[in-house]
């Protein structure tokens, strides 16, 4: 997600869609020499599913900021700068918004100070502890979770490890108020998981792992070194072939889906049609490598078959499932060398990220 200011929006330097949007909303909601409500900024994210989802932030008092999201689903050749049939979609379901709570702002305010209060608590037992924490502030839920409510939700914002293991300011969103307390306990969880996590990769000089599977389907269509250096940025993206490539807690997985005998294959396992041509029976693979199995680009002979079986899927056609059991790399996400847990990461396999020098 992409943000643009108030400043840049008023100034004409944001994307047209944004500065046409936010232009409009501040001529709506924001009246006269009054300092609230006021628009904050806006956000776009363009890619994967995420495809021209809007988010719009508005204070609507002194440390009250209200979220608005609105997720469209427009073919991906859509440029939304190019279109404004959207756009009354996203002001409408913002100025709904913003007005549904100027009646109660006061107790608003009361609710979000109360969630502030406990979230800077919180965030003070969990650094005594050693954890990468830093409290940044407490807002209102985004509209749509709480609307028709009279009780809000509130969002905390903690700037702590994303799943790329890397700081980030992470999202923490209240279901109900019983749930605030299993809120913190679950962030503090998965926070302890992905600390001891980083250290334990630190500890051998890399920022994540990755399996077999996802690395030869990114050397079939692009450079290892370069792919893997979109981690310092991004934690999913698609490959030009559509495979989807994710990290999750320091950890690299791939997926697709092959027209060729409907070969589709996710994290660490595969499955494939009926017509598909086997070398040996399903029993007599268990334990071997999976290229004595069957034969398939993505496939490598460092993949061994754990546990193969036939069944049908949703449409009634026959196809065979396949686990496997394979290497784990690491590599680092700065240079994009990926190399064996048991060496030290000067070995020969590496993937130098360096192209070849010119005379």
């Amino acid at each position: 997600m992409k943000y643009w200011n108030r400043k840049k929006i008023v100034r004409g330097s944001a994307p047209k869609s944004i500065t046409r949007i936010g232009l409009a909303l501040i001529a709506a909601i924001e009246a006269g020499d009054a300092d609230w409500p006021k628009l904050l900024r806006m956000g776009r994210h363009d890619r994967d599913d995420d495809l021209h989802r809007y988010e719009v932030e508005v204070e609507l008092a002194p440390g009250l900021v209200l979220p608005m999201e609105y997720g469209l689903t427009e073919e991906l050749d859509t440029d939304p700068d190019e279109t404004s049939y959207d756009e009354a979609g996203v002001l409408d379901w913002t100025l709904e918004g913003v007005e549904a709570c100027i009646p109660n702002l006061e107790y608003l305010a009361d609710e979000v100070h109360e969630a502030r209060k406990s979230a800077r608590a919180t965030v003070v037992e969990w650094q005594k502890q050693g954890l990468p924490v830093r409290f940044v502030d407490v807002h209102l839920a985004p509209y749509d979770h709480w609307r028709g409510s009279t009780e809000p939700l509130t969002r905390v914002l903690l700037e702590t490890l994303d799943r790329n293991l890397q700081p980030a300011v992470e999202k923490l969103d209240s279901q109900a108020e019983p749930d605030a307390v299993s809120m913190f306990a679950d962030a503090h969880h998965d926070l302890r998981q992905r600390t001891e996590q980083r250290d334990a990769l630190m500890r051998q000089g890399a920022t994540g792992f990755i399996n077999q599977l996802a690395l030869n389907a990114i050397s079939q269509v692009g450079d290892v070194a370069v792919t893997l250096r979109r981690f310092r940025s991004e934690w999913r993206f698609r490959l030009a072939d559509d495979t989807r490539i994710r990290i999750e807690d320091g950890m690299v997985d791939a997926a697709n889906y092959v027209e060729e005998n409907r070969f589709s294959w996710d994290r660490d396992g595969f499955s494939v049609s009926a017509a598909v041509e086997l070398k040996c029976d399903v029993v007599t693979a268990i334990g071997r490598p999976v290229t004595e199995f069957i034969e398939h680009r993505f496939l490598s002979r460092d993949m061994s078959v754990l546990k193969a079986e036939w069944s049908l899927d949703h449409t009634g056609e026959r196809r065979l499932h396949v686990d496997l059991a394979m290497p784990l790399r690491l590599f680092c996400s700065t240079t994009g060398r990926v190399w064996d847990a048991a060496h030290d990461g000067r070995n020969k396999g590496n993937v130098v990220p360096f192209g070849r020098r010119h005379a």
